[in-house]
């Protein structure tokens, strides 16, 4: 289509050999017209870099994870880098390690720690350069010497402490607990820092009420507990979505938010502004998170020598309505 050699088409399209600039453009011109798109594969089996990194999440659903990767994708793209997504179910697992065995991802970046079975965590780390989040702090201390990596961790411990001081300061004590799954390290965190402030301020232990993280889990449970009993002030859920389906089940058993109970969240999601009335909740900046994770994969695949890094990630309160 070009009128140039196969040779001369395949250094005008990886940069290589010394192709003037002129051919260049009328190879690429060319591929554009034909559509060609370069075989991924085929360029690993010759030995070229992969130039994608995988990121990894237990689901697609929820306004969390769009916001990381679009972060993350925004910053790997200005670099030439490709941002492959995948879910963690068993054979995704698997499908990770293929692509990182078969030279196609160049980096493993996993946002549910939890979820990762022994053997792919050991081949991840032992093979390319590797971000997780919501995963134990030890973790770092088991992975090879040899290992490039970085954890990264919300500060669950600043969020929840400005929690209970709102919840303190509005004079509640009588208080509902939403909880996550437990395969999650930062809801187990948050509901373990929120225990231990209710426990040394001599507040009475929270009634627990656990939930899949969603609106509608939430929702069910929040309205079958109110409706047999009422005698609670504060609700303290581990994410906004759970505090949503909450301050739904609320409204349509009649109590009044925050007069006559006090909502929390943890997230700061978009729809948490525009609720009814608006919630109160911590703010983390999902999307600045992305490119963070981006930034220091980036820096781990440029480097030769071990990394082992654990980063805080900033979370801050957020006052509004549904706290009074």
């Amino acid at each position: 289509e070009a009128g140039v050699s196969v040779t001369t088409a395949s250094y005008s399209l990886n940069g290589g050999g010394r192709i003037s600039e002129q051919t260049r453009q009328k190879v690429l011109q060319a591929a554009e017209r034909v559509g060609y798109i370069p075989s991924v594969s085929a360029r690993a089996l010759k030995g070229q870099n992969a130039r994608a990194v995988g990121i990894f999440v237990d689901g697609v659903a929820g306004p969390v994870y769009g916001q990381i990767i679009e972060g993350a994708q925004e910053r790997f793209k200005s670099e030439g880098w490709g941002l492959i997504v995948g879910t963690l179910n068993s054979s995704v697992q698997e499908l990770a390690v293929s692509l990182v065995r078969d030279s196609l991802l160049a980096g493993s970046i996993v946002m549910n720690g939890g979820l990762l079975t022994r053997a792919a965590v050991g081949f991840l780390l032992e093979k390319t350069p590797f971000i997780v989040l919501d995963i134990e702090r030890n973790f770092l201390e088991k992975a090879p010497g040899t290992s490039r990596i970085c954890r990264i961790e919300i500060d669950n411990r600043k969020g929840m402490e400005a929690l209970f001081n709102e919840i303190k300061r509005k004079k509640r004590s009588r208080i509902v607990f939403l909880e996550g799954p437990s395969s999650s390290w930062d809801f187990r965190t948050r509901k373990e820092l929120f225990f231990d402030l209710c426990k040394r301020n001599g507040f009475r232990e929270p009634k627990v009420l656990s939930c899949d993280y969603k609106a509608h889990g939430a929702y069910r449970l929040v309205k079958d507990t109110f409706a047999a009993q009422q005698n609670y002030d504060a609700i303290v859920a581990a994410n906004d979505e759970m505090a949503l389906g909450a301050l739904k089940a609320l409204k349509e058993t009649g109590l009044r938010i925050p007069e006559d109970i006090v909502v929390t969240g943890f997230d700061d999601i978009e729809a948490a502004l525009w609720v009814d009335p608006p919630l109160t909740t911590i703010r983390v900046d999902y999307k600045g998170l992305g490119a963070v994770i981006a930034e220091k994969m980036l820096q781990l695949l440029s480097s030769t020598t071990p990394v082992r890094e654990n980063i805080l990630f900033p979370a801050d309160f957020v006052g509004r309505q549904s706290s009074g």
